[in-house]
This record gives C-alpha cells, sequence and structure tokens, in this order.
C-alpha cells in the first residue's frame, strides 16, 4: 500500500477493493468511477478536505461530525453528497467518488 499519494485516479481492475492506508499531509485528492467497488482511504487527522460523492447505491462510512455537509440529497437510492473539512476552499484536496453500489470509509489517522 501507498503511504504518500499526491494525487489517485483509480484504474478499474478486477479487485472489488481499493486502499491506501496513509496518504500522507502532501496528498491532493482522489477521483473514482467505479462499479461495485470498496474504497478506503487514510487521511491525516490535521488535513482538511472536499468530498463529492454520486452513487447509486452508496454506502459510506465518514465522520459526519468532522465534516461540513453543503449537499445530502438521498432519492431512490441515488445520493449526492458535498462537504468539506476545514474551512471551505476549492484549494483544498478533493476526494470525488462517482459510481454504482460504491462504498467509501475515509479513516483519519
Amino acid at each position: 500500500m501507498n503511504s504518500l499519494i499526491l494525487f489517485k485516479k483509480i484504474i478499474p481492475t478486477i479487485s472489488d477493493k481499493f486502499e491506501i492506508i496513509k496518504t500522507g499531509t502532501a496528498f491532493k485528492g482522489l477521483k473514482a468511477n467505479e462499479k461495485y467497488r470498496k474504497i478506503r482511504i487514510g487521511i491525516p487527522e490535521q488535513l482538511n478536505f472536499r468530498l463529492k460523492a454520486n452513487i447509486k447505491y452508496p454506502h459510506l462510512n465518514i465522520d459526519d461530525a468532522g465534516i461540513t455537509t453543503r449537499i445530502k440529497i438521498l432519492e431512490n437510492s441515488n445520493l449526492e453528497y458535498e462537504g468539506f473539512k476545514g474551512s471551505e476552499s476549492a484549494e483544498l484536496p478533493l476526494i470525488q467518488v462517482k459510481g454504482y453500489n460504491v462504498s467509501l470509509t475515509i479513516n483519519e489517522y
């Protein structure tokens, strides 16, 4: 697993899991458009970030208390979500996930 990720775009594979245990503080973002995938990412606790998700049949495992939610619409098993940790800024690293039956877990370390 990678211990420093600046930006990662997930390339489709046969595996149903994708995991980055620790991104490091220089993390710039993650972009994924997936089907039937479990995505797990470790973010340093002091790192602020933005999160955008548009998923049919979603499963989000994130710290709702630590993230300011701008948009959260769950309708007919479709989720549209936008939020951020820290002060909102376009310069924050962006975690963007789209897809079908996607599980996203963000762990802070």
